[in-house]
């Protein structure tokens, strides 16, 4: 579903992606992990058209994205939820949601998706008028994620979706990604909690100064001295 090719990404004089190649098919999770500053948040907005890569391609479902822009891959069915949550905090959680779909033009199917997020995240339903600056943070999060969906999209972007959050909300997070992947949506997850990659990804993609140093199953990465050194400095 998606090929990305020896990516490489620079922000002025500063390369901060080297040559990053990795895959990931159709109704995977796959994880992206590394500290803070490996290029883990660079990689997805280079695949979502935020940012420009200087070299190497990425295909998504075989049409070129490189180059395109963000709303263009949106409509190609690739949505992000991105880092910090970024809910229109002035807008109501309803009208949050109704700006996610606002790709699309097809009533019938906006509506369904719009009942269909409320049973992923049920709490929103109490929640539809209240602005969304009065949100919880884990609620906030919620809404990014629910706002992503409707769009429809055939690949979700995740950056950070546990971050900041206590560990009730993160199993709930947990929970609805696995209802995602049940259902067959592809997921690129970056992730900083290990425990929570491990439980979710079928594989994971370690980063370190722009490279991938390390690729590994989900199920080893708790278990791997390599991994637990490039990436915990333990």
């Amino acid at each position: 579903m998606l090929e990305v090719k020896n990516l490489s990404v620079w922000y002025g004089a500063t390369e901060v992606l080297r040559d990053v190649s990795f895959s990931v098919a159709k109704g995977q999770v796959i994880a992206l992990m590394g500290g803070n500053g490996a290029g883990k948040s660079t990689t997805l907005n280079a695949l979502s058209g935020l940012l420009k890569p200087k070299s190497g391609s990425i295909l998504f479902e075989d049409h070129d994205v490189c180059g395109r822009s963000p709303h263009e891959i949106v409509l190609l069915g690739l949505a992000q939820v991105p880092q910090g949550r970024y809910c229109w905090p002035t807008m109501t959680v309803r009208e949050n949601l109704e700006l996610g779909a606002i790709t699309r033009n097809d009533k019938q199917g906006i509506a369904s998706d719009f009942e269909d997020t409320l049973t992923i995240f049920p709490v929103l339903k109490q929640r539809l008028n209240s602005r969304a600056g009065t949100l919880s943070g884990g609620q906030q999060q919620m809404v990014a994620i629910s706002r992503a969906l409707m769009a429809r999209p055939r690949l979700l972007l995740m950056d950070e979706p546990s971050h900041g959050l206590s560990p009730k909300v993160v199993e709930e997070v947990i929970q609805a990604v696995r209802i995602l992947q049940e259902r067959g949506l592809t997921i690129l997850l970056v992730e900083q909690n290990v425990g929570v990659a491990a439980s979710l990804a079928s594989s994971a993609h370690v980063l370190r100064n722009g490279e991938i140093v390390l690729s590994a199953p989900g199920k080893d990465l708790l278990d791997n001295p390599e991994l637990l050194k490039s990436y915990l400095g333990r």
